[in-house]
């Protein structure tokens, strides 16, 4: 049953204008207040000490593919964890995002740092020289938006106190830890899921820090399936600029590495660090989006010309490390630091 509330200018019920072919009853409660029973179209509702339970039965076709919806304590426990997350800026530009771990450290994607460090990746700068991040121009903001200039500033030792170039992962101390909000708690074993919480920027149109709830976390034999289907049928995509339509295709090889795992957000450049969040916990940190060439040819003729313009969006991929994969290796590199940021 639907239920319809519904008052007059008389101060008594009145359905006389109304058309409604489902209605089974109509019971007047008090002047100026009717209730109107109506047969459900939707979904089915019982009562249930007192409490309505809907049942989806049919309705799936009036929902969207994905249920993004968020409980009020999922709400409020993700505005807290958004105060631990922040954009490390250079220059007066965003780099990419950070969040708080630990007692004085911040983690990020390490081609963020190396964008700060080494930007045009010239050989005369050793890999391991770290003395720009010392710039006064360089920093971090927790910040709501990135064009709040009256929020603290944080700056950075110029040291990496952790890395590794093949999950492209960094950590970094900052000088001061006065004002800082809670750091996150990174997951050792991250299990099976379905969805994370993703926070970061790179929202394509807002410069404000952003929650990308519920990414589902995708299947990767469907996605082998779909990338097939789509290049047996395309092959012709990236013939165009000297490229052969396997080069493209060979750039999903990354979905096979199992440090990662694959999802869809909305956020572009400047994201790189973000958090992917699962209940209380960091499952994952955001690195790279997948085909590269998509991105690195976005802003040449051939987009266009080459078809890739076109690439469905289903076959656009950003991966995630896992943090179990940081885990196993920080523990035996710097164990001292495993067991205190993963506490």
């Amino acid at each position: 049953m639907g239920l319809i509330l519904c008052g007059n200018s008389k101060g008594h019920g009145d359905f006389t204008n109304l058309s409604l072919d489902n209605r089974d009853e109509f019971t007047s409660k008090k002047p100026g207040f009717c209730v109107v029973l109506l047969k459900a179209n939707r979904c089915d509702i019982d009562r249930l000490d007192g409490v309505s339970k809907i049942h989806p039965g049919n309705s799936n076709k009036f929902k969207k593919a994905h249920d993004n919806t968020l409980s009020e304590q999922m709400v409020g426990d993700m505005a807290v964890k958004m105060k631990s997350v922040g954009a490390i800026i250079s220059s007066s530009s965003v780099r990419g995002t950070v969040f708080r771990v630990g007692s004085k450290y911040v983690m990020t994607a390490l081609h963020v740092v190396k964008s700060i460090t080494n930007p045009r990746q010239l050989s005369s700068i050793a890999e391991n020289d770290w003395s720009k991040l010392d710039d006064p121009t360089v920093y971090i903001t927790f910040a709501q938006s990135v064009m709040d200039f009256r929020s603290p500033k944080f700056h950075i030792k110029p040291d990496v106190i952790y890395m590794n170039k093949q999950l492209d992962i960094a950590v970094l101390e900052l000088k001061s830890l006065e004002g800082l909000p809670p750091s996150l708690k990174l997951s050792k074993d991250m299990g099976q899921m379905n969805c994370v919480n993703i926070i970061g920027l790179g929202h394509p149109t807002d410069p404000r820090k952003k929650l990308d709830a519920n990414c589902e976390v995708l299947n990767n034999n469907q996605i082998r399936k779909d990338i097939d289907n789509y290049f047996n049928a395309n092959p012709s995509v990236l013939q165009l600029n000297g490229h052969e339509p396997g080069g493209i295709k060979g750039e999903y090889i990354e979905l096979h590495n199992t440090d990662m795992f694959p999802c869809h957000t909305f956020f572009e450049h400047g994201s790189s660090g973000a958090p992917a969040v699962e209940e209380n916990e960091v499952v994952g940190i955001l690195v790279k989006g997948i085909p590269a060439a998509y991105y690195n040819l976005r802003a040449t003729p051939y987009f266009t010309a080459s078809g890739i313009d076109k690439l469905p969006k289903n076959l656009m991929f950003e991966l995630c490390i896992k943090t179990e994969s940081i885990f196993n290796d920080m523990r035996y590199v710097v164990p001292m630091l495993a067991d205190h940021l993963f506490d």
